[in-house]
C-alpha cells in the first residue's frame, strides 16, 4: 500500500466540520477550504478520508446512550446514530467531488465488528481495493456491530489505529477546531510535541469536550494517537480552522501538535 504515492490518513474533525450547538449543520466554508488544499496535492498523495460525527451524530448517539449498548440505546437509537453519520458522510463526499476528488463512501458499521466497545473484525478489502485504484475513501466515525453490547462506537481514530498495519500510512492528520494546550504563565499554549517523557502530564491536564462528546473528546484522541505514534508513524493534531493549515501538514510541515 505505501508503494508510489505516499497514503496520508487525513481526519476532518466533527467540530470543525459542524456546528454543534446546531443539529446537522454543517460548516460548509471549512468543508470545502478542506477538499480544495486535499484537491491541490491530489496529484502527489493519495488520501483516507476520514471524519467525525460532530453536531450530525453525537447528540444523538448520547441520546439515545449509544455507548451503553443495544439493550440501553435500541434498534431505533442504533439506526438513527448511523443514519446521521450517512448524512454527513454524504456532505463531505460531495464538497470533494465537486473539487475534482473521486471521493467514495465506506461505512463503519457494515465492515467493522467491535468487542466491548474495541474493534475485533475488520474487513478492509474494499479500502484497499479503492486506494489501488486511485479512489479515495471516505469513512467516519460511527455505531458498529458489538458482539458484547449489541453495538457500540468506533471513533475515527479507532479507525485510523486498526488500519495503519495494512495500509502503512505516511502520516496521520487529525483536524479539529482548536488543539492541544497547556497553561503556562496563565496563558493557554500550544503542545507544540507529545512524546513519551510528557505524555502523562499531558493527558492527565485535558480537561472534558466543551460540546457533546461520546468518543471522549480530545482526551480519546490524544491517547489513541499517542499510542499510533509508537509505531513510528507522524501523527499531528492540526486547527482546520485555520488557512492552510491542512495542506502545511499533508506536505510535513511541522503544525500544531506533532506525536513523537
Amino acid at each position: 500500500m505505501s508503494k508510489g504515492k505516499p497514503l496520508i490518513f487525513v481526519k476532518l474533525g466533527g467540530a470543525a466540520i459542524t456546528f454543534k450547538d446546531f443539529p446537522k449543520k454543517s460548516n460548509d466554508n471549512v468543508i470545502d477550504s478542506c477538499a480544495q488544499q486535499i484537491a491541490n496535492l491530489k496529484d502527489d498523495y493519495k488520501f483516507l478520508i476520514g471524519h467525525g460525527g460532530g453536531g450530525f451524530a453525537h447528540p444523538i448517539a448520547a441520546k439515545y446512550n449509544i455507548q451503553g449498548g443495544l439493550e440501553i440505546g435500541g434498534a431505533e437509537g442504533m439506526a438513527e446514530t448511523h443514519r446521521a453519520v450517512r448524512e454527513l458522510n454524504s456532505v463531505v463526499v460531495n464538497y470533494l467531488m465537486d473539487r475534482g476528488i473521486p471521493a467514495f463512501s465506506v461505512y463503519a458499521a457494515s465492515c467493522v465488528v467491535s468487542n466491548d466497545g474495541k474493534i475485533k473484525e475488520f474487513y478492509t478489502k474494499p479500502i484497499k481495493e479503492l486506494l489501488a485504484n486511485n479512489v479515495v475513501p471516505v469513512i467516519g466515525g460511527d455505531v458498529v456491530p458489538d458482539l458484547k453490547k449489541g453495538c457500540s462506537i468506533a471513533s475515527t481514530e479507532m479507525l485510523f489505529a486498526a488500519l495503519i498495519s495494512e495500509m502503512k500510512p505516511k502520516r496521520i492528520i487529525v483536524g479539529t477546531d482548536d488543539g492541544v494546550y497547556i497553561t503556562e504563565g496563565g496563558e493557554e499554549k500550544v503542545v507544540p510535541e507529545i512524546n513519551k517523557k510528557n505524555f502523562k502530564k499531558i493527558y492527565q491536564s485535558i480537561g472534558s469536550s466543551k460540546y457533546t462528546d461520546v468518543t471522549g473528546g480530545m482526551k480519546h484522541k490524544v491517547e489513541e494517537l499517542y499510542a499510533i505514534s509508537r509505531k513510528g508513524i507522524q501523527v499531528q493534531i492540526i486547527n482546520l480552522l485555520k488557512e492552510e493549515n491542512l495542506s502545511r501538514a499533508i506536505q510535513g510541515e511541522r503544525v500544531g501538535t506533532l506525536f513523537k
